[in-house]
């Protein structure tokens, strides 16, 4: 199964597609760890060999084995690939409702799956699905994140904008400094998710996907330094030790799950209070702290508990 771009199959119905897509991603054989290590090993080894090309450091004699080992690293990544699309379908289904269709989803994470494959150290120890899983989550992220910005404000969005602005520069000049969005979320009496939504409505939009020059994989979003997440192979080390972890969260009510990832800043990198968790999901602090003990108790229940002693505290 080729991982294609939803342009080339525009005149497919969407429900046929993802029925295709579920199909062959079934089909496919899960890797062991030592294939894995193989197909990682070839992807580095037609690095090595298009290095080699590019700046001409090979002997004339090393040229049909050098082409060789590209063709094995693009073999190797396409079986890697698709080994693991099932994995793009799990975190697809993760952001369902956000005003993204499904089948979109899975692309973006396509992308990302696609730019994990590239980027994969073996060496490093972890699995590839736990490395891939961050490339994956960062696409789709990253693409609501651009839908946002850019569609269409509705028209009464305009004065909660204009109010924002107002109150942002009326606690600046009170502060003396830049307020926090928790207390202009307080001057305003809003949730603290509405009032993020107001400020990224204001901010210029530009796609992060935007290359920056012709020559290089990269683009803007690469470029951006994001303050609460690390980079990815740290990011990738961090979610191995914590794997069995987030396959048990993905087993609790959806609730539950949005709750500890919160309180334990799982979701963003920050560790919101109770109130900030009740204000998320709609709920009073008392009710918040009530689905956390629920959450809590069937993460302590499960069998490998023993992992889970952070959240014992």
């Amino acid at each position: 199964m080729d991982v294609v771009l939803t342009s080339d199959l525009e005149h497919i119905p969407t429900n046929d597609l993802l029925s295709m897509y579920f199909k062959e991603a079934a089909k496919e054989p899960l890797l062991q760890r030592e294939e894995e290590i193989s197909l990682a090993q070839q992807i580095e080894g037609g690095r090595l060999a298009r290095t080699k090309l590019a700046t001409g450091n090979f002997a004339p004699d090393e040229l049909p084995d050098l082409r060789k080992m590209i063709d094995q690293e693009t073999l190797a990544c396409d079986r890697l690939i698709r080994a693991n699309t099932r994995l793009v379908i799990k975190v697809a289904k993760r952001y369902l409702g956000y005003g993204f269709p499904f089948i979109d989803l899975i692309q973006e994470g396509n992308i990302g799956l696609m730019r994990a494959a590239k980027k994969y150290d073996y060496q490093l120890g972890h699995k590839f699905s736990t490395y891939a899983t961050w490339w994956i989550r960062q696409a789709v992220t990253r693409a609501i994140s651009n839908q946002a910005r850019t569609i269409r404000l509705p028209v009464h969005w305009e004065g909660e904008i204009n109010k924002f602005k107002q109150t942002q520069h009326h606690l600046m000049q009170n502060l003396g400094r830049k307020p926090t969005l928790e207390e202009v979320a307080e001057e305003l009496k809003l949730p603290l998710f509405r009032v993020i939504e107001l400020q990224q409505s204001t901010r210029a939009p530009i796609s992060l996907d935007l290359e920056i020059n012709e020559d290089e994989d990269t683009t803007v979003g690469d470029l951006i330094s994001d303050e609460t997440s690390t980079a990815p192979d740290e990011e990738a080390l961090e979610n191995l030790r914590n794997e069995q972890l987030m396959e048990i969260l993905e087993e609790l009510p959806q609730r539950e799950r949005n709750t500890i990832e919160m309180r334990f800043g799982l979701l963003d990198g920050k560790m919101y209070t109770l109130e900030e968790v009740g204000r998320q999901l709609g709920v009073t602090r008392e009710r918040a702290r009530q689905i956390e003990g629920q959450a809590l108790r069937r993460l302590r229940s499960n069998p490998v508990k023993q992992r889970l002693h952070q959240f014992n505290s």
